[in-house]
């Protein structure tokens, strides 16, 4: 079963099972209320009574396949356009396999770019779509662990090897004009864990983070 929160006036009340019925939910990376779609969507997939995986929505009153046949690994779910996009990694629509991302406009999938890579998260900040994760190209071009999307091309944000190796990026926010980033990575200045995205790259921020096993998964 699922969980979800009733909150009236945002205090939370209670915690209520929402049923899934005979399907069954793959752990998800995300739950995403979609504006454009108008459901909450399950950001991994359920198994229909045949085992076949489909990318599943919440409207309110039950559980709806948005499209079937849909799996792999799939972090990252964010409005765009009039559908959604779709970020992770070895994840299949039938048997295509999408590099990383795919669009998904409430009929049909489409892939607009190829990322070398893996995307941890899809966000907007400051009304810009920004994706970060393992990736170094998009469509053959440089971008190293973060891109910003503009005028429909993707920009990187980073010097090509300015983290550490096994740095792991996992989400960004937009607060008070400025970008941060959070995750279990050292960038060759010494800034762990948390940071300010600048053009110059990730600046600490009033000291920074420290301690064993530290790491920012949710902003």
């Amino acid at each position: 079963m699922c969980l979800v929160l009733d909150v009236v006036k945002s205090q939370p009340t209670n915690w209520t099972f929402i049923d899934h019925g005979e399907h069954q939910p793959y752990v998800p990376k995300d739950l995403f209320y979609s504006e454009n779609l108008v459901v909450t969507v399950y950001g991994s997939y359920f198994f229909d009574e045949n085992d076949d995986p489909f990318l599943a929505g919440y409207n309110g009153v039950e559980w709806i396949s948005l499209s079937d046949t849909i799996s792999g690994t799939i972090n990252t779910v964010v409005d765009y356009e009039t559908g959604i996009l779709v970020g992770g990694s070895n994840a299949f629509v039938g048997t295509q396999q999408m590099d990383a991302i795919a669009y998904y406009d409430g009929n049909e999938w489409s892939y607009p770019w190829s990322f070398n890579g893996s995307i941890s998260r899809l966000g907007w900040a400051n009304d810009t779509l920004f994706a970060i994760g393992w990736f170094t190209e998009i469509d053959g071009q440089e971008a190293y662990r973060i891109a910003r999307l503009v005028d429909g091309q993707w920009e990187g944000m980073l010097e090509p090897g300015s983290l550490l190796p096994n740095s792991a990026l996992y989400d960004l926010a937009y607060y008070d004009g400025g970008i941060y980033i959070g995750g279990t990575f050292e960038n060759a200045e010494g800034v762990k864990y948390f940071g300010l995205l600048l053009e110059s790259g990730i600046e600490e921020v009033a000291g920074g983070l420290s301690g064993l096993n530290t790491g920012v998964r949710d902003m």
